[in-house]
């Protein structure tokens, strides 16, 4: 019997082929074994249309992304929430920002450089709290204390710089236990702290800060269909 010739096994290679990347067993085959798919293990990339294997990753991402953009239609449908975008920040100023969430932490950083954080922090917790059905006015009592001693009470962690008479006013209401007197408790304040933020917008607005929050979230944010985008 002749002896076996293992190329003959082999076929010839096509005129185009996919480019591949093969990882084989570093063991080599038997003598006189075929080099075929069973006897020598492998893992194949290919490359789709012949191009580059990078080219290959490229597509994986896309694929992947109009997955994620197809999960984000089938949740929200065409009208996803937005942010506030920078041009109405811009032209609508303090309020506009105070009602966004990614450019609000440009804000914050912007108050935590100048030491004055505690204004925001004081306006948010009061549009909570008046935001909050309370179930009884015991509950409503335990979060208006939280709040007047965390930012009106003296010498206190964040403390806000209000006028004495509001602050006499708010301790009077208190005091009294009345739920009518509980319901707004703290707007006074929380106007005369919207005066001090708006000093603290302005210089935030001719700041870096705003200019590096422009260059990374752009000015616009124009609203497009989850289903447009996964279609691209």
């Amino acid at each position: 019997m002749p002896p076996h010739d293992s190329t003959a096994d082999v076929p010839p290679l096509p005129t185009t082929t996919p480019t591949t990347i093969t990882m084989i067993s570093s063991s080599p085959p038997s003598h006189g074994a075929k080099l075929d798919a069973q006897q020598t293990p492998k893992r194949t990339v290919s490359a789709p249309g012949g191009g580059n294997p990078d080219n290959n990753v490229h597509q994986l991402y896309k694929e992947r992304t109009s997955a994620r953009l197809q999960k984000l239609w089938r949740f929200f449908g065409d009208d996803p929430p937005l942010d506030i975008t920078v041009k109405e920040i811009e032209t609508q100023g303090l309020k506009a920002i105070l009602a966004s969430k990614v450019p609000l932490a440009y804000f914050l950083y912007s108050l935590l450089e100048d030491y004055s954080c505690e204004n925001l922090f004081f306006y948010l917790e009061v549009e909570h709290y008046n935001s909050v059905h309370f179930p009884t006015i015991q509950h409503n009592e335990v979060a208006a204390q939280h709040i007047f001693e965390t930012y009106l009470s003296r010498n206190s962690q964040f403390e806000v710089n209000v006028d004495e008479r509001i602050r006499r006013d708010i301790i009077l209401k208190m005091k009294t236990h009345n739920l009518e007197d509980l319901d707004g408790l703290f707007d006074a304040a929380k106007s005369a702290i919207l005066v001090l933020m708006e000093g603290s917008y302005s210089k935030f607005a001719k700041g870096e800060v705003f200019v590096m929050m422009k260059k990374d979230i752009g000015e616009y944010r124009d609203p497009i269909p989850c289903r447009q985008l996964a279609e691209r």
